[in-house]
């Protein structure tokens, strides 16, 4: 896949072709996208986080699919997660996006049946069979949900009854135009040798199901599976041969099936041997070594021109009225702005644009006047300048001997650090998110807004270096922004050694996580130590200030790095 609207990562496919379109998601910032590989035409996916859950401040878990309405002769995009409630109970959600028309997910025509959550495995989508989309569920011999394109209902269905054996080691797929069942044992797996099997519904509407065996691993040299044996096999299409052997040519089915490691072999059900069809060593690619993936690395597609459409941004501004609304919203105060965005769905998408937001950024920041925010360092703790002069209120202050660090305004967002903690916020919407040392031990950032509470246990602190002298480490905490993917990114830098500077002897730890996704992920440490100075991000960059104390010594007294 080559296109340069993608960010980078690992980018794959979570469903097959559906009439020329397929569903792909990048893993790394949990973007979904609708791609026809015959024109290389894209398309993004909007709210990667339903409104529904946004103000939880935590990941939410979705599960993709796509399918074409044989009445409408639109292509729907679905997506099923599951809600929880302030009383503990808990609804499965299914919402729609029809390409080229909707604006915004909406709601399915009907509700899911009452179920176990979902089973969210982030390299599949819902399986598209028949007409419907088929969701599996966290356990494995739960009725599948299955949802119908045209119509909008839910309904279930029987899954075969030898899967008890391989729960929850199994999957969906398509196949011959049948739903299959397949089992997803990974290589290290104690019962990988076992004979592979798949089974197939050959009679939809009677739930029959049809147990075929693939491959016999036990029957073949172990030079002779050791190169096909992966993280990911699954089932790609039915491969056809005709068998010379006979007066007459008669076509004999086979099964073809795609690896992490890129490779594609077939196998007879009848004999269980697979057969290599292709492989990355034959062609220009070359010899992969051990690469292997747990992900889709292989799959098929159909020629066909198919459109995956406008996208959201380009059908809100097609309308005289939107764009005048638009206009008008641009001049309101982002606090305003914020509350409107809670009107409906349709003013959610407009808003959120990123065409909207440019245009407000240029008329909210026109005058170059700077907005002075006082603040403690606590949610809620700001106020505007202007709200102060000429009255005999107290502006939010730190305590004496405190330390609060802040960052300047990056496309909208502050972020910095007070006591034991980093945040990021916008002060003229109130948005506040706190950020403890070591979020990853609960799972879970606190997220401030006009009608949550602050809470902060400070024993889950780590002993780790966070804190100056006199107060928090002002270069452990920087933000920037990914125009790319139009994503907020913090960076965290954590000195978790830093011994006498005689020595000049340090270890620093780099973290950096998308304000959206609220998880860590450690890449490499800059190439020098870090001063006690907030860094400054630039075009793209972000600029730390050196530490001349440790590290190796450099005829430069203070350098960027």
């Amino acid at each position: 896949m080559d296109n340069w609207r993608l960010p980078q990562g690992d980018i794959f496919p979570i469903t097959k072709s559906c009439h020329g379109l397929v569903l792909v998601r990048c893993l790394d910032y949990d973007l979904h996208y609708v791609w026809n590989p015959s024109g290389n035409e894209l398309l993004a996916l909007p709210d990667r986080t339903p409104a529904r859950v946004a103000w939880r401040g935590r990941r939410t878990h979705l599960v993709y699919g796509m399918g074409h309405c044989s009445t409408t002769k639109q292509y729907k995009a679905v997506r099923m997660y599951d809600f929880e409630h302030d009383d503990g109970l808990r609804d499965t959600m299914c919402e729609v996006y029809t390409l080229d028309e909707s604006t915004h997910w909406r709601p399915a025509a009907t509700r899911p049946h009452a179920c176990q959550p979902l089973r969210v495995n982030g390299r599949q989508g819902g399986v598209l069979c028949n007409g419907n989309l088929h969701f599996l569920h966290k356990h494995g011999l739960d009725l599948p949900s299955v949802f119908n394109i045209n119509a909008e209902t839910f309904s279930t269905m029987v899954l075969p009854p030898e899967l008890g054996s391989y729960s929850p080691d199994f999957m969906l797929t398509e196949l011959d135009g049948c739903l299959c069942v397949y089992h997803t044992k990974p290589r290290d797996h104690p019962k990988f040798a076992e004979p592979y099997h798949i089974w197939l519904l050959r009679d939809y509407e009677a739930g029959k199901w049809e147990k075929l065996r693939c491959i016999d691993w036990g029957s073949m040299e172990e030079s002779e599976s050791k190169p096909l044996k992966s993280s990911w096999i699954a089932p790609l299409d039915m491969h056809y041969e005709y068998d010379d052997s006979a007066r007459k040519k008669k076509k004999k089915k086979k099964i073809m099936f795609g690896t992490g490691a890129c490779k594609v072999f077939v196998v007879d059900p009848d004999t269980g041997v697979p057969e290599v069809l292709f492989s990355p060593e034959k062609t220009i690619i070359g010899d992969c070594g051990s690469w292997d993936s747990e992900f889709p690395a292989i799959g098929l597609f159909e020629e066909r021109l198919a459109s995956a459409g406008r996208s959201s941004e380009e059908i809100i501004f097609s309308s005289p009225s939107a764009q005048a609304l638009a206009e008008v919203l641009t001049y309101l105060l982002a606090r305003t702005v914020g509350r409107l965005n809670q009107v409906c769905k349709g003013w959610r998408a407009m808003i959120k644009a990123d065409c909207f937001v440019s245009a407000h950024l240029h008329h909210a920041n026109h005058d170059r006047l700077p907005h002075i925010m006082f603040t403690d360092g606590l949610p809620y703790g700001f106020k505007a300048l202007e709200d102060v002069i000429g009255t005999s209120d107290t502006p939010p202050v730190i305590d004496e001997g405190s330390r609060v660090v802040c960052s300047k305004p990056c496309y909208g967002l502050n972020a910095g650090s007070f006591g034991k903690y980093d945040f990021v916020c916008n002060p003229l919407t109130k948005y506040y998110r706190a950020i403890p040392p070591e979020d990853n031990i609960n799972g879970e950032n606190v997220t401030c807004t006009s009608s949550t509470s602050f809470l902060y246990n400070d024993t889950k602190r780590m002993h780790l270096d966070y804190s100056g002298a006199d107060g928090p480490f002002a270069g452990r905490v920087g933000l920037g922004y990914a125009p790319n993917i139009g994503m907020h990114v913090l960076v965290r830098l954590v000195y978790k050694e830093k011994n006498d500077p005689a020595t000049r002897d340090y270890k620093l730890e780099c973290k950096i996580q998308l304000v959206e996704r609220h998880d860590w992920v450690e890449i490499d440490p800059p190439p020098r130590p870090v001063a006690d100075v907030p860094p400054v991000y630039s075009s793209g960059k972000l600029y730390w200030m050196v530490d001349p104390e440790f590290g190796p010594r450099s005829s430069a007294y203070c350098e960027l790095g």
